[in-house]
């Protein structure tokens, strides 16, 4: 249960991170007095160009100390290589707002009543959805953002599509919260996890599966919200995922 909510693209699953290389300057010691003079003024005349060009330079070195700055701090959350580093705090939980896809704000129209998570949702038009299975586990992952060892929960989820009409679940989105007060659970994007995709046919249904990163003590007091189409409002599961 990544992006981001699942669906969305953090722990896209989270993520495309780049490493600059820097040239090492082994052959600096060989370049005589009067060659580095001439690479020291090179250098003065083109910060000094740089300095006219309306502040673009500065704003620039601004903004790449500042992006070093943000990514010595992420790295410093990361684990060791000894997987002795602990997750962050998680963010508290707003209100639940519908999920906007390709810019339109959703009116739903057909909802249904919040379930616990050991009974289904289900709306007048015949669409169920039900949580088949919770699983607890350890998080085996390595690199960057995988805190390994700790707790997870896996929860897998079955669409149900009893009404007339085809339903698209290509931007469905899940989101877990734990404790009070309510605090949003991190998606896992590993092995498991399993998006709904494509369209469910009237009559059939599909099953997906969502990860979350959630403290062994918020285990009491969740819930899980499934936005899965614009016209139906989210289904929500509360109670225990324990």
């Amino acid at each position: 249960m990544s992006t981001t909510p699942h669906g969305v693209t953090r722990r896209s699953r989270s993520a495309g991170q780049t490493q600059d290389t820097v040239p090492t300057a082994g052959r600096a010691g060989r370049r005589t007095a009067r060659g580095l003079s001439l690479v020291a003024a090179v250098a003065v005349v083109g910060l000094c160009a740089g300095c006219g060009s309306s502040g673009k330079v500065a704003a620039s070195a601004s903004s790449t100390a500042s992006a070093g700055t943000q990514s010595s701090a992420s790295a410093s959350a990361y684990p060791s290589s000894s997987g002795t580093a602990s997750a962050p705090s998680s963010p508290l939980a707003g209100a639940a707002k519908p999920v906007v896809r390709d810019g339109k704000t959703p009116h739903p129209t057909i909802t249904a009543a919040t379930a616990s998570f050991d009974t289904s949702v289900t709306y007048p038009t015949g669409v169920v959805l039900t949580i088949t299975s919770i699983k607890q586990a350890k998080e085996t992952g390595q690199g960057p953002g995988v805190f390994a060892n700790a707790p997870i929960t896996e929860v897998t989820v079955k669409f149900t599509n009893g009404s007339k009409s085809t339903i698209n679940l290509e931007q469905v989105v899940v989101q877990m919260t734990y404790g009070s007060p309510a605090r949003i659970a991190s998606p896992v994007y590993n092995t498991s996890a399993v998006d709904f995709s494509g369209s469910v046919r009237p009559g059939a249904s599909q099953t997906a599966t969502y990860v979350f990163s959630i403290p062994s003590a918020g285990l009491k007091h969740n819930t899980m919200t499934v936005d899965f189409d614009g016209t139906y409002a989210a289904a929500d599961f509360t109670g225990s995922v324990q």
